[in-house]
């Protein structure tokens, strides 16, 4: 998909500049502004490219990320209450069982 922005983007600059010469013998400003925007539209599109590639790259080092995370640390460490000896997570401010706090 990115690739095709890039493409469009290049085609439509080479589409302006081809314009720009066929316009220079009507009237030279209507050919140089037309060529200006369409060589902003182009630029646009090649940079709307770029940016998918970089999305790209983000959404694959995310995704990485969280395949590690997840199967490294699937639980959390485990403490045990001292009125019931249920093992529970450490971050639990009571017990889940006798609500005794710690």
């Amino acid at each position: 998909m990115s690739k095709m922005f890039k493409i469009v983007g290049v085609i439509v600059i080479i589409l302006a500049l081809i314009s720009f010469l066929q316009f220079a013998g009507i009237n030279i400003l209507l050919g140089a502004f037309s060529a200006f925007l369409t060589v902003v539209l182009g630029t646009a599109f090649i940079a709307i490219g770029e940016l998918l590639d970089r999305v790209g790259y983000l959404e694959q080092q995310l995704n990485m990320s969280l395949e590690g995370a997840t199967s490294s640390n699937e639980s959390l460490p485990q403490k045990t209450c001292p009125k019931c000896l249920t093992k529970h997570d450490f971050d639990y401010p009571k017990c889940p069982n006798c609500k005794f706090e710690h």
